[in-house]
């Protein structure tokens, strides 16, 4: 069994649920879910409807530290210090094997099993941004999938993530939310204990895709990264918005991924518009069938 801790509220709910039924689809049913719910529609949809999901409200959890936290930055800062957070409780005060962190508008399209089965290979894993290197002001790394195991090395990184966002030290890696603290991983793990989870597989996202050749993506569900055919495993909507009212899929983007994106000519690849419909569709229907956000 396999154990993921995800953190979100009812902005995100209905993504956080077409999350968690791409696990059931590419992986199977033997996994845990633990959701950090920061608001009662998300702990009600989520708790009453999927068995794997166990349930948790911040404020039954929160310390010292944490509402100290909360008072001192912004709703959406305070989000970001919650991932390193909830998953040290699970992985400390709960005592689960492992955490595998993910963030709620990730998509799971490809078989997941041997993705997971990395993910839990070294005590620590983390994934590449892949269009940008440690040292930039956004992180090397992407903390969209994080994982730790319940060993030495791993604790003591997840605790040193908890106190690093919680502190917002070291300053120089303070740049971007909880993100850039992962720059400091191998040094605190050390090389050797880390799994980068891109090695063998890829994944898409506003600064990914013009970084790949999709000519047989639709045949094999993988796509080229340099000299390396990897299969598509997922998908990071980030920033994605989708009116409910028309169906179309809007703000995929910001003037900050504009570089990246082509300004948003990545979005006309036949291969990734397929993926936006697709996510579309499915999170329509999420929002049709548990009714959500009924005025």
């Amino acid at each position: 069994m396999i154990h993921i801790s995800s953190v979100f509220d009812k902005n995100y709910l209905a993504l956080a649920i077409a999350l968690v039924d791409s696990i059931k689809r590419t992986y199977g049913e033997d996994f845990e879910f633990h959701c950090l719910c920061l608001d009662d529609e998300s702990l009600k949809v989520i708790g009453e409807n999927f068995p794997q999901a166990i349930t948790y409200k911040c404020s039954e959890l929160e310390d010292e530290e944490l509402r100290s936290a909360k008072k001192d930055r912004p709703y959406n800062e305070y989000c970001w210090t919650l991932a390193s957070w909830f998953s040290n409780y699970l992985l400390t005060r709960l005592e689960m094997p492992h955490i595998i962190y993910i963030d709620a508008d990730i998509w799971f399209v490809d078989d997941s099993k041997d993705f997971f089965k990395e993910c839990l290979d070294k005590s620590v894993g983390i994934m590449r941004h892949r269009h940008i290197p440690p040292g930039h002001p956004d992180g090397g790394y992407n903390v969209g999938v994080v994982s730790f195991r319940n060993d030495k090395v791993g604790i003591r990184t997840l605790s040193w993530w908890k106190d690093a966002v919680l502190k917002k030290e070291p300053r120089d890696l303070a740049t971007c939310g909880d993100q850039k603290f992962l720059e400091a991983f191998p040094n605190i793990a050390k090389t050797e204990n880390i799994k980068i989870l891109d090695e063998n597989f890829s994944y898409g996202a506003p600064w990914t895709y013009r970084l790949y050749g999709w000519s047989n993506f639709f045949n094999t569900g993988k796509v080229l990264w340099g000299d390396k055919e990897q299969p598509l495993v997922f998908v990071h909507f980030s920033r994605i918005g989708i009116n409910t009212e028309t169906k179309e899929v809007t703000n995929v983007t910001d003037p900050q991924f504009s570089v990246h994106t082509l300004n948003d000519g990545v979005f006309s690849i036949p291969e990734v518009a397929w993926l936006y419909y697709q996510y579309r569709d499915t999170v329509l229907k999420v929002i049709q069938d548990y009714k959500l956000y009924a005025k």
